[in-house]
């Protein structure tokens, strides 16, 4: 029997974290054949990622260039994969998420009329330009798709306002798997006196990051007994601002990017989690932690239903007033969110491939 060739591809740290099982998956299944493509997008960060789950690229594009924007990546993406598309001749052609890469991966695949099974779809905020691009990308995503793994019966609804019905699956989603990978310590008991802070995001560039460094040096001096552990992203406009802004306070920790492994241990080991992150989000529902969301809007909107996260922006009244609101309740721990799914995300995906491939 002829093996089903599946091109994944990815080129951040989140999507290698979020595909790492799926691709785990593939390569001890003997009816795939597994192909790995990496934009590098973010080179170290992919890189990073990779090495902790040990995925080898059998594709390195190598788009990265400082000060790059969207226009390089995207064309870049585009003309390096109808190079390798036409060599590996795949069945498929997975993406996740919302990422630049993800996209132009997902055009390439279309050019060539190659089934796109796209990972964690169906997620939405309703507002095209926030966040920018992501937004846009996954919804453009979604129109070409021709398998949607949606992580949740809200982003089955969403695909469905789009009209788009056939081939919807609610799988769950692979975050499940991947923190099951790397987590050192399965534990529930968290640091009454850790909170941990990560922002990224290009919406809180400039006086956004101003007043989220202000709200975060109020609380450090209202809460001293706290340790603020600050993992800076080295995008420039982040890094170089926030040790401007945020540093020379003594409970205020700043330091160099974790490792996803290091990073879900000190999500694990915290009272609170203060995050414009997607991924963090979720990893946060996983870990039964409570969140302050520094976004005005958030595509994951079942951890705000829960009422174990809150939207508060980049503004700094709002951002205090969260924080005291979670910490004087019930010490910040909740029990573990199932909204989710079960471990087994991956190999759900993998077998909906398979059945689809033999129709």
């Amino acid at each position: 029997m002829r093996k089903i060739k599946v091109m994944t591809v990815f080129g951040t740290r989140p999507e290698v974290i979020k595909l790492a099982p799926f691709i785990k998956e593939l390569e001890n299944d003997p009816q795939f054949s597994s192909v790995v493509c990496a934009s590098t997008q973010q080179r170290e960060l992919q890189n990073e990622a990779m090495a902790l789950f040990n995925i080898k690229a059998d594709y390195d594009l190598d788009i990265m260039l400082d000060g790059q924007d969207l226009y390089h990546i995207s064309e870049a993406i585009l003309h390096r994969m109808k190079e390798i598309i036409s060599v590996e001749q795949p069945n498929y052609i997975v993406v996740q998420g919302d990422t630049t890469t993800a996209f132009m991966a997902a055009l390439s695949a279309f050019y060539s009329k190659i089934p796109v099974v796209h990972i964690e779809a169906g997620l939405r905020t309703g507002n095209l330009m926030n966040p920018y691009p992501e937004e846009a990308n996954r919804r453009l995503i979604s129109m070409i798709a021709s398998l949607h793994m949606a992580p949740t019966a809200a982003a089955v609804a969403n695909l469905r306002q789009e009209n788009i019905v056939n081939n919807v699956y609610n799988v769950g989603n692979t975050i499940v798997d991947a923190i099951g990978l790397v987590l050192n310590k399965p534990s529930d008991k968290a640091s009454n006196t850790q909170i941990m802070i990560t922002v990224h995001r290009r919406e809180n560039f400039g006086e956004a990051l101003r007043n989220i460094c202000q709200a975060i040096v109020t609380l450090a001096q209202n809460y001293s007994a706290f340790n603020f552990i600050w993992p800076v992203h080295p995008n420039p406009n982040i890094h170089d601002f926030v040790y401007a802004n945020a540093s020379g306070v003594s409970n205020i920790h700043l330091c160099a990017p974790m490792s996803y492994a290091e990073s879900i241990n000190a999500i694990n080991d915290s009272q609170l989690i203060l995050s414009d992150s997607g991924g963090i989000q979720e990893e946060a529902c996983i870990l039964g932690k409570n969140i302050v969301v520094l976004r005005d809007e958030t595509e994951r909107p079942e951890i705000i239903q829960s009422g174990h996260g809150v939207l508060a922006g980049s503004d700094p009244r709002r951002i205090i007033k969260s924080v005291d609101a979670f910490i004087n309740q019930n010490n910040g721990i909740y029990a573990k969110s199932h909204v989710y799914g079960a471990p087994g995300v991956a190999k759900r995906i993998a077998d909906i491939i398979k059945d689809h491939h033999n129709l």
